[in-house]
């Protein structure tokens, strides 16, 4: 069997989507499957046993670079233009577009099934494989409109959120396999967009196990392991580490260097005389390491459907690392930090947080 697996940003970016794409691409691989990651912004290339990259060539995908991508981001969650940005992403004419360059690859690669990467950035690849005939596998780590509104981007009840939603029952009706990141997801599909329970199979993000822990290292790390976006939650990130700084002054607090926020919890952090230092490996294994060698792992994100919804995956790379971890109280995957016994949860308050 052959599949074509299609992600939507640069493989070196955004960790927990393209972790999950990676890894389940390498476990499959082991199982005889064929993987094909298609990627505008890659070239072909050799990943794992039975996984190869491949770099999409049409004109559409050509004129996709990391520059227009990183542009693309800033504009998507910049308030002035973010509806614009909505409405080129999810017009008819650029999706039909990119449909049929993606059908051209996938054909050529003779796929037999295609899986698409989140919802509405998915159309094109349900459009391309009902065009060849073929099943679609829509792995959906989120909702679009949920993240949007969670934000502050969109309002409820604005025509564009409910043309998004529009789009996004569309898709998930048109699936023939949907496989959420929770089950907290999987049952809101159910209950607001009447998706056919027997459609779904809810696939967890996980984590390889470290089998070689190095133990804490010197100075005390305090990590924030992800990217520095509004789901985070970065001013009660920020104010908690400084907090803590006041009274474990030889700690070192760290925040992946990466981000649309990074800028400005940077600055918080100045004002408030925190030291937030920055790190970024291009390799899994050497931030494994770091996460492996670091005394906290410390998660915020905001109190939202949106955030529920959306497992993340620095929780479990600070697990597989054997690294406790203290968050706020979200709902949702905060109940495994409870039951796993892996850390703290507590009230959504920087002094809570900082004391804990």
């Amino acid at each position: 069997m052959r599949i074509a697996i299609v992600a939507h940003n640069p493989l070196d970016e955004s960790p927990g989507t393209n972790y999950r794409i990676i890894e389940m691409a390498r476990e499959l691989g082991q199982l005889g499957v064929e993987c094909f990651i298609l990627c505008p912004y890659e070239p072909d290339r050799h990943l794992a046993p039975g996984v190869e990259v491949v770099g999409l060539r049409g004109p559409l995908a050509r004129a996709a670079s990391r520059a227009f991508y990183g542009l693309g981001r800033s504009l998507l969650y910049g308030r002035a233009t973010a509806r614009a940005i909505i409405r080129l992403w999810t017009s008819r004419a650029l999706v039909k577009r990119a449909a049929k360059e993606l059908a051209d690859t996938v054909a050529s690669l003779e796929a037999d099934v295609v899986q698409g990467t989140q919802d509405v950035e998915s159309l094109p690849c349900l459009m391309a494989a009902e065009e060849l005939g073929l099943p679609f596998v829509l792995d959906l780590h989120n909702l679009s409109s949920e993240e949007l509104l969670d934000a502050g981007l969109l309002r409820p009840g604005e025509e564009l959120l409910g043309r998004l939603r529009g789009l996004e029952r569309g898709l998930l009706h048109r699936a023939d396999i949907i496989t959420p990141v929770s089950e907290e997801l999987a049952r809101y599909l159910i209950e607001a967009y009447g998706v056919e329970p027997s459609k779904i199979r809810v696939v967890r993000s996980g984590g390889r196990p470290f089998t070689d822990l190095p133990g804490w290292e010197e100075p005390k790390r305090v990590v924030h392991a992800g990217v520095m976006v509004y789901r985070c939650w970065p001013g009660l990130l920020v104010r908690a580490m400084a907090l803590a700084a006041r009274e474990r002054p030889e700690a070192r607090f760290y925040t992946a260097g990466k981000g649309e926020l990074l800028g400005k919890a940077l600055g918080l952090a100045g004002r408030l005389g925190l030291e937030l230092r920055t790190y970024w490996f291009e390799e899994f294994g050497a931030m494994r390491h770091f996460l492996a060698g670091s005394y906290l792992g410390l998660i915020t994100g905001t109190e939202s459907r949106a955030r529920r919804f959306g497992y993340p995956a620095k929780l479990f790379e600070c697990m597989s690392a054997g690294l406790p971890v203290v968050t706020n109280d979200v709902g949702g995957w905060t109940e495994i930090v409870r039951r796993e016994r892996i850390g703290l949860v507590c009230p959504s308050n920087a002094r809570e947080l900082a004391k804990a």
